[in-house]
């Protein structure tokens, strides 16, 4: 949870949310540890793909960058509606909504 905390800007780790450690996981829930690089990997990729889609049509087409903003607002959006808020059903939809876009 520590790793998790720091992803999502927990300064506060003497408040020791245990919550999400205490979730019961399936067997095949990654570690900790892999988080870190895992999402620094998506948001490069994520960035990339928006500079690939900037040098291909600038700012002349708005739907792409709409859909864009949304899907990384999005993205942004679930480790709070997670993580800080623990509120599964909420994640669960706004997943939902994101596959949409």
């Amino acid at each position: 949870s520590s790793g998790i905390n720091a992803e999502y800007g927990d300064n506060d780790s003497s408040v020791g949310d245990d919550w999400f450690d205490n979730l019961v996981k399936p067997w095949w829930n990654p570690p900790d540890w892999i988080f870190g690089p895992v999402w620094s990997v998506l948001y490069f990729m994520i960035a990339l793909s928006a500079f690939r889609v900037y040098r291909k049509i600038g700012f002349t087409k708005a739907l792409p960058w709409i859909v864009f903003f949304i899907q990384i607002t999005l993205n942004f959006a679930w480790p709070v509606i997670f993580f800080k808020g623990h509120r599964l059903l909420g994640a669960f939809i706004e997943i939902l909504i994101l596959l949409a876009f």
